[in-house]
């Protein structure tokens, strides 16, 4: 590199075609005196520099169009790259999320099953707690009414004695008190 301080030139295939075709009439045109320009046979020869202008023109516009078009896609490259970022952020977030939103549906089918229990245990034990209340119940009630069937005895031994020793003294039993 320090041997050749120029730096390495690559040429376009189309401009080095240019080159070729014109680099002929460009030596010749050089070569020549300012007096031979003005004799008949320079204006037999057709006039190069004006080919020249018209086909440099062409590549110009054609280079200014492919060089806004390389603008323009590197533009929507960027776009696109910056695109692809934010959804590639969206889809880590969306995908964080939905691992989030998993964990916590098993956490709360988890504790909805718990809760179901916990009714179903706790539901168990108040009718449990009912039964009981409810032997409790029957059980005084049973004892209530052996009592007054024990004293309902007591009191017909009480009215047949009674009846009896009426009829001993002689008085006058009615029907409805035999009943």
């Amino acid at each position: 590199d320090a041997a050749n301080p120029l730096p390495s030139l690559l040429l376009d295939s189309i401009f080095v075609d240019f080159f070729k075709s014109t680099y002929e009439n460009v030596q010749k045109t050089l070569k020549k005196k300012p007096a031979d320009f003005n004799k008949p046979e320079s204006a037999s020869i057709p006039s190069s520099p004006v080919v020249a202008d018209e086909v440099v023109q062409s590549y110009k516009t054609k280079i200014d169009e492919q060089a806004n078009l390389v603008k323009s896609l590197e533009q929507k490259v960027t776009e696109l790259e910056a695109s692809v970022q934010l959804l590639t952020v969206d889809n880590g977030q969306l995908k964080s999320d939905l691992v989030s939103y998993t964990k916590e549906n098993a956490s709360l089918k988890e504790k909805a099953s718990e809760l179901e229990a916990k009714d179903q245990s706790s539901k168990i034990k108040e009718l449990e707690e009912k039964l009981v209340e409810q032997q409790a119940k029957f059980e005084e009630l049973e004892k209530e009414q052996e009592d007054v069937l024990v004293l309902m005895g007591d009191q017909d031994l009480q009215i047949k004695k009674y009846r009896k020793k009426l009829r001993e003294l002689d008085q006058a039993v009615s029907d409805s008190e035999e009943e």
